[in-house]
């Protein structure tokens, strides 16, 4: 078996000159780079190849060299980005309340965090002290967050625990609810919401839908 990458102006040449100095492979894999490999399909060049030699001929696609994926190493489409009033007091307080690692800092002027990196599991989570110059304000300074983040965790009621005794404030006890996790609430010190969540049930829509309904007749009941 050989295998030769074609890149030649007449390709079933170089295959040719390729068996000329190795003749005894009875089986040809021939790897194209992505841009090469409409000409090959438009052309036929594999069985045409199969043809010529008499030989088994394989197409394989290479993966370019040095190729650049569009989303790094680690990351997800999508990741939360968090503006604090105080970057370093942040991640110390994410570390411990969360367990976060703390993976990257980048210093901004006055002190201040222009940057930061943390992981929780198997997620990113990025973190920048607040500039109201550049239009970026933390909940603090604006009364109020107007999202939250959501974390699933092995054990929610001993992570749960943990975010309170670090400094968090609890907005609602974990609690089984309908969708078929555990769930609880918290707020951190820096305005920022947390649910905490540990999934149990693997649930059809609808047996969430029914279980939705039943859980709102009952919060109906209690208002």
């Amino acid at each position: 078996m050989t295998r030769t990458a074609v890149g030649a102006s007449d390709p079933l040449q170089a295959i040719a000159d390729e068996l000329l100095a190795y003749p005894g492979y009875d089986t040809l894999v021939i790897s194209t780079f992505p841009p090469g490999i409409s000409r090959w399909l438009k052309l036929d060049l594999v069985h045409r190849a199969e043809r010529k030699f008499g030989r088994r001929v394989i197409h394989v696609v290479a993966q370019e060299r040095n190729a650049v994926k569009f989303i790094p190493a680690g990351y997800h489409s999508v990741t939360a980005y968090l503006t604090v009033a105080d970057g370093t007091k942040a991640l110390d307080f994410y570390t411990r309340a969360f367990g976060a690692q703390v993976t990257e800092r980048i210093p901004g002027p006055g002190g201040k965090l222009m940057h930061a990196e943390f992981r929780i599991g198997d997620s990113v989570v990025m973190l920048s002290d607040e500039f109201p110059q550049g239009g970026t304000r933390s909940p603090q300074s604006l009364g109020g967050a107007s999202g939250s983040l959501f974390l699933y965790v092995p054990d929610v009621d001993a992570a749960f625990r943990r975010a309170v005794d670090a400094g968090c404030r609890a907005t609602m006890q974990p609690a089984d609810m309908f969708w078929g996790d555990r769930f609880g609430r918290l707020v951190d010190p820096f305005g920022h919401h947390w649910g905490l969540a540990t999934h149990k049930e693997d649930l059809t829509p609808a047996e969430i839908g029914k279980r939705a309904q039943v859980a709102m007749a009952q919060a109906a009941e209690t208002t």
